[in-house]
């Protein structure tokens, strides 16, 4: 299952009770093993085999040699770990973080409360400043607390549509802007979501998608076959 949205690992505490990791390996060593749990989120299960990485990621006081060494141990104590093409991986990562599922809904790990809410509120700033709300929030802050009352259903269900990706969200919301401003008319989250598809890619600004696109996209860029770009 491909990894997705990667927003924390689990330590177990089991290690705690777990003879290798106590009583086997240095401070130093405990140390690396949890930065190499912590790099196997950060690179979707991808760590370079490389001790200059190690040393420079984690920010190791170690030697280079002192680095490769401890993690030969680490790698020999705890058969979990494993080398290939270059690179380390853990043999049980899907198991070890939080994870989008195929039906684009939210582990059942995941920590809603802590995590939906800096998501959301990305996707709420990137709305109120792509409506030119962010000025009269200035000038009255309390219209925001309303505005984000309003538009936190809508933007849930946004996030839902784009799989979780709040920079998908965000790009959907500045192509709705640019393609809707520009037939002036007017348009709301909900609206996003329903056009969620061309939101996403962009609509082209002469035919307004009454063409065939030709699908080459670059940015905010878009040919179709009228021949027109924005």
């Amino acid at each position: 299952m491909p990894y997705a949205n990667i927003y924390y690992v689990k330590l177990k505490l089991e290690l705690l009770n777990e003879k290798r990791f106590i009583f086997d390996l240095t401070p130093e060593q405990r140390y690396l093993y949890i930065g190499l749990l912590l790099l196997a989120g950060d690179t979707k299960n991808k760590i370079p085999d490389d001790e200059n990485f190690l040393k420079n990621r984690l920010n190791l006081p170690n030697s280079t040699s002192e680095i490769r060494d401890n993690l030969e141990l680490v790698i020999r104590l705890f058969r979990g770990i494993i080398r290939k093409n270059g690179y380390l991986k853990f043999k049980a990562f899907n198991k070890l973080h939080n994870q989008m599922k195929d039906s684009q809904r939210l582990s059942n790990d995941y920590p809603k409360v802590a995590i939906d809410k800096v998501r959301l509120d990305k996707v709420r700033i990137e709305y109120i400043k792509a409506k030119g709300w962010d000025k009269e929030i200035k000038e009255n802050p309390s219209l925001e607390t309303e505005i984000y009352k309003r538009c936190s259903r809508a933007a849930k269900s946004l996030l839902l549509a784009c799989g979780g990706d709040e920079d998908k969200a965000c790009l959907a919301i500045r192509n709705m802007k640019e393609w809707f401003g520009g037939l002036k008319l007017e348009w709301t989250l909900e609206t996003v979501c329903k056009h969620i598809v061309k939101a996403l890619r962009g609509v082209c600004s002469k035919c307004h998608d009454t063409g065939k696109f030709n699908n080459k996209i670059t940015g905010y860029t878009i040919t179709c076959d009228c021949k027109e770009s924005k």
